[in-house]
């Protein structure tokens, strides 16, 4: 008989209950109205293969950042739990428009033409970097992503 048993340091619907009265506490109607009551397993899925020490990260990142006067979105939640950082990651996207157009035709491009290239490219940077850092983790023997059973 082949059982799976899920792992003491994966995230459980537990873990996510006590994150969801956190940000209640923190955000309140803001929260409530936005997220629900409670997680209809969109953000225990989302945030599969993190471990709850990552969990407490990205809730820290969150409450001592002030870009988060509004609750994050499951993404942005995400990113915190890997320490991805959002400004880094604007940066490199930059980076990479001026690269693609060339410098003269960057320095002719508005800040809202930059502004839509950045926006398009990000949740791309964001996604290669917490998988770099989810491979770096894997290398060091901390298992961040959870293996299916087959």
């Amino acid at each position: 008989m082949n059982q799976s048993k899920a792992s003491p340091n994966l995230l459980t619907e537990k873990h996510i209950a006590q994150l969801w009265a956190k940000m209640a506490r923190v955000y309140g109607h803001r929260w409530v109205s936005g997220f629900g009551e409670a997680d209809d397993g969109t953000w225990l899925d989302g945030l599969k293969g993190l471990l709850p020490e990552d969990l407490a990260d990205g809730y820290r990142s969150m409450v001592d950042s002030r870009e988060f006067a509004w609750p994050p979105t499951l993404p942005e939640f995400r990113s915190l739990c890997f320490g991805v950082d959002e400004g880094q990651a604007v940066e490199e996207a930059k980076l990479k428009i001026r690269k693609q157009t060339g410098s003269f035709d960057f320095n002719k491009l508005t800040t809202n033409q930059i502004e839509a290239k950045i926006k398009k490219i990000l949740p791309s940077i964001i996604s290669e970097r917490e998988h770099e850092i989810a491979a770096e983790n894997l290398v060091a023997g901390n298992n961040r992503i959870e293996r299916d059973a087959t």
